[in-house]
């Protein structure tokens, strides 16, 4: 059996608690740093600002798929959204006088468009070649109309309070109840109901 001397057992015991306060020396410093990493995270600020003109969004082939920024020559914010063919798919955007607007594209041909007006809100649809078939659109104060174009662009059917209030407006009839109206090729009223 071995037995150990007092000095052994001294110098031991020695080097026990210089290896515990060097131990509790490191808890104690590690406490302290993590105790500061959170107080940093509370003042630091959780979010970076980053400043830009111009964000592009681009797949794993290097395609531009998202562009977010200033237009030209507006200076109003949109969003693009782009197919892998990079033709515009989606804009939202605010126009010059900040009216917000979403445009619904195929192969660069615009179908459909939605936008807030100063006097309504306006829901437009375009046919292949880009012409407005169909406008929908409410008023401010509530009241509804329908206008439906030719491929030539023309009106040819209104129901409601349409841009033909503005004709009526100007022959001092905007009294008029809203009203039915046809119209031939010509732009001429071929029919109408109050």
């Amino acid at each position: 059996m071995h037995t150990v001397s007092h000095e052994d057992l001294t110098d031991r015991v020695t080097q026990l608690e210089r290896q515990n306060r060097r131990l509790s020396r490191l808890c104690l410093s590690l406490t302290a740093y993590l105790v500061c990493l959170v107080l940093m995270g509370a003042v630091w600020p959780h979010a970076r600002i980053i400043e830009a003109e111009q964000f592009i969004i681009k797949d794993r082939d290097g395609r531009v798929r998202g562009s977010f920024g200033i237009a030209s020559p507006s200076g109003s914010p949109g969003l693009v959204l782009y197919d892998p063919e990079a033709n515009a798919n989606v804009l939202l955007n605010l126009g010059p006088s900040s009216e917000p607007g979403l445009w619904l594209y195929n192969q660069d041909r615009v179908r459909a468009g939605l936008m807030v007006r100063a006097d309504r809100m306006v829901l437009e649809m375009y046919d292949k070649e880009n012409h407005p078939r169909l406008v929908l659109g409410v008023y401010h104060d509530g009241s509804p109309g329908l206008e439906l174009y030719d491929q030539r662009e023309r009106l040819r059917a209104a129901f409601g309070r349409t841009g033909l209030d503005l004709t009526r407006a100007v022959m001092g009839e905007a009294d008029l109840p809203t009203w039915l109206t046809v119209l031939d090729a010509e732009g001429q009223i071929v029919w109408q109901a109050p």
